[in-house]
């Protein structure tokens, strides 16, 4: 009888016990379905188009890509054909080769460099081109792609100048000149500490130089050189087939910061294009004639 006692004692245990671990399995279930329920019955924040980006579901809607780039009378950047006023130049068959590779007709708009990051982020343009070399500040603004076209800057001083190195402008005796609002401008100030710099317009910071008014301009090779040849009383520093570079920036591709689909695209784009070399191939053809210094 004792034993049977017990057994029933156990079993009555045993039953308690899974009882309560059912209460407490039921009530972690209860308490999850409530979590679950509270969560849903937040708010959800709708998602915004600019998460990633539409750009090039916009881009191909329209059948069009705006490109704003840099107007110029002269090669060989982005130029005017003399006989028929199209567009021509490097820039121009990048931007040629991009809409082709998207699908659509490409659309030419020209702007200064303050000009093309507003319209980028007005949505006036899709891409900007014309040189836009990336920097802190401008990074804050829109989005850049690697580099795809390199550019040296030099320095154009007068004809008869006896200058050595560009460390002998580090003077404050000397005035260079810059574009204003350019990088060269930022870089003018980091290299030359000294030195009076003095940003104008880039037709006119060129001219102080050929008119006597400035020792040096700082700029890119691709314009200096082409003004060196034109006017010969100035030259860029250094020998004639090996300018003394003072820095080497890279122009970019940029777009709306928000539109990452179409930075990574371009990303991309300009990868492709320089790893099976068509980018040093067209930088070649165009570009370097127009960058000899004599």
């Amino acid at each position: 009888m004792s034993g049977s006692k017990d057994g029933d004692r156990a079993t009555a245990s045993r039953r308690r016990l899974v009882a309560a671990g059912g209460i407490g399995v039921l009530a972690g279930v209860g308490s999850l379905a409530a979590a679950v329920a509270a969560a849903e019955a937040q708010p959800v924040p709708a998602a915004s188009e600019f998460a990633w980006g539409n750009a090039l579901q916009r881009i191909k809607t329209a059948g069009k890509v705006v490109f704003a780039q840099s107007g110029s009378p002269t090669p060989p950047l982005y130029y005017r054909d003399p006989d028929s006023n199209k567009p021509i130049g490097y820039d121009v068959e990048i931007a040629n080769l991009i809409a082709r590779d998207l699908g659509v007709e490409p659309v030419f708009e020209e702007a200064g460099v303050a000009a093309r990051i507003s319209g980028l982020q007005s949505g006036k343009y899709d891409i900007a081109l014309g040189g836009t070399v990336n920097s802190p500040a401008r990074a804050q603004l829109v989005g850049f792609t690697r580099g795809y076209v390199p550019y040296r800057q030099v320095l154009l001083v007068g004809a008869a100048a006896k200058f050595q190195s560009a460390d002998e402008l580090d003077n404050p005796k000397y005035t260079i000149t810059v574009a204003a609002g350019s990088t060269a401008e930022d870089t003018a100030k980091l290299v030359f500490t000294r030195a009076n710099i003095k940003p104008l317009r880039l037709n006119d910071a060129v001219l102080a130089v050929a008119g006597g008014a400035a020792s040096a301009s700082l700029l890119e090779l691709y314009l200096a050189a082409p003004f060196a040849k034109a006017q010969p009383s100035v030259k860029v520093l250094g020998e004639p087939d090996r300018p003394i570079v003072v820095a080497t920036e890279y122009g970019c591709l940029a777009c709306r910061a928000a539109e990452m689909d179409l930075r990574q695209w371009l990303e991309n784009w300009v990868y492709w294009y320089e790893s099976h070399g068509v980018l040093n191939a067209m930088y070649a053809r165009i570009m370097a004639a127009a960058q000899r210094a004599r």
